[in-house]
């Protein structure tokens, strides 16, 4: 994921916000994940999480 804009994204789950690479509920491979040079902006609860 490169030069990417998340903002003002809200909700009541953890996996709410901004980029949250987070392991597959189907069993997909979950590695090697690059989020660079993006931009993240009045987003909650994580802005960012893994």
């Amino acid at each position: 994921m490169t030069h990417d804009g998340v903002a003002g994204n809200s909700g009541r789950s953890s996996l709410s916000g901004g980029i949250v690479p987070f392991k597959s509920f189907v069993g997909a491979v979950d590695e090697k994940n690059r989020v660079d040079e993006n931009w993240i902006t009045a987003n909650a609860p994580a802005g960012t999480a893994r």
